[in-house]
């Protein structure tokens, strides 16, 4: 009997060993399957929320085995291939314009090589050359004629023209438009506004889209500039003296003496920005005015016993002169810009140049802005509003 149910119990470990062992296994199997199931469902799940290229381009990797269609062209960036080089010569004819104009042509040019996949160079020599007061900061943008050998180049000039690439937002055509290995070209305005349309944006430089173009303009020009140790010191020195300052940048059409949208001769017109400077001055700010006009810089030196000056003769940037004047009037535009774009008061006209270094000037207290009959408050981010012309705003 002992015998017979050692066997019995033995038969009966064996058997329940076997039942466990048969458990097991099913169980991998069982966890085998529900995997692949898990995985064929999450694969079939996800592809449901791709966009319908990708979508597409997904089901024709799977079926096709003779050739591949070309990806989502959202997520293949290609490799940068060529130049684009802002062009502002003397041996092209035709106006660059004076500082905002090259500065939006700059910008806007950059913007294309970007969206082109090419190198961006800047050429910049028509009355100044712009590398012997500003030079490169985050990249070298300095043009060197070298990149010709071999390559083919063409010039285009847009001059106060929009090309109906950038009307149409259309990249294929925007290729079209600059074929060569070394694209020159033109420009004087900002195409923020048009550039906003081209699908690959976001994906190439994307603050374009999300920024005001206040800060778009103050992220370019931190990014391509900084000004030489010469102009530095200078502009610190004439900013670090002061306590307070407070600036006006007057600009006159001088052909047809026209200070905003009126004539500058228009005594109460001028009166509003000297008796603001004169309450800033009695609160012992320091007084800068910039200005094209010498009748206006003469006005000037007569209301403020202590104005402060930087040296040098007024200079139209476009129109080229000879002689010492042409460097001292370079350096005098670089930095009475550079100087504006640090006041703590601002008074602006309608003038490209006193816009920029307002969106330069991001630490202001306060900025206004001439209209035909009064001085009223503004900001970086309304001054457009007030000069809604073609003056480095979008256009």
């Amino acid at each position: 009997m002992y015998f017979l149910e050692i066997i019995s119990v033995s038969q009966t470990d064996g058997y329940f060993t076997h039942k466990k062992q048969t458990l097991f296994l099913s169980l991998v199997i069982l966890a085998i399957v529900v995997m692949v199931s898990f995985m064929m469902g999450y694969k079939m799940s996800t592809s449901k929320f791709l966009p319908s290229v990708a979508s597409q381009y997904q089901d024709n990797i799977e079926t096709s085995t003779t050739s591949l269609p070309d990806p989502p062209i959202s997520t293949i960036i290609p490799p940068v291939k060529g130049y684009i080089v802002y062009d502002c010569d003397d041996q092209h004819p035709g106006p660059c314009g004076g500082w905002s104009d090259r500065m939006a042509g700059i910008y806007s040019s950059y913007v294309i090589s970007v969206l082109l996949r090419r190198h961006f160079l800047i050429r910049c020599t028509r009355s100044f050359n712009l590398s012997d007061y500003l030079v490169p900061n985050l990249f070298d943008w300095k043009y060197n004629s070298s990149i010709l050998t071999g390559r083919s180049w063409d010039y285009q000039d847009f001059f106060s023209k929009t090309p109906n690439a950038l009307k149409k937002d259309d990249l294929s055509n925007l290729r079209r438009l600059f074929p060569h290995d070394v694209d020159f070209v033109r420009m004087n305005l900002d195409y923020t506004e048009r550039f906003r349309y081209f699908h690959v944006l976001p994906n190439l430089i994307p603050w374009v889209l999300e920024l005001h173009f206040a800060d778009i303009f103050l992220n370019f020009f931190n990014t391509f500039f900084q000004p030489t140790q010469s102009i530095s010191q200078t502009v610190s020195k004439f900013v670090q003296n002061e306590k307070l300052l407070a600036c006006a940048h007057i600009t006159v059409d001088v052909k047809k003496k026209i200070i905003g949208n009126e004539r500058y001769d228009n005594k109460e017109q001028l009166d509003l920005i000297w008796n603001l400077l004169k309450v800033m001055m009695a609160s012992n700010y320091s007084i800068f005015v910039s200005t094209n006009s010498k009748a206006v810089r003469n006005t000037a030196n007569t209301l403020f016993t202590n104005l402060l000056e930087v040296e040098g003769p007024i200079l139209d940037i476009d129109k080229p002169v000879g002689g010492s004047g042409l460097v001292d009037g370079s350096r005098k535009v670089v930095t009475e810009f550079l100087i504006l774009a640090k006041c703590d008061v601002l008074v602006l006209t309608k003038s490209g140049f006193g816009i920029m270094a307002a969106y330069l000037n991001n630490k202001t207290s306060d900025i206004y802005c001439l209209t035909t009959n009064d001085l009223v408050p503004c900001s970086r981010y309304t001054i457009y509003s007030f000069y809604p012309d073609e003056i480095f705003s979008p256009v």
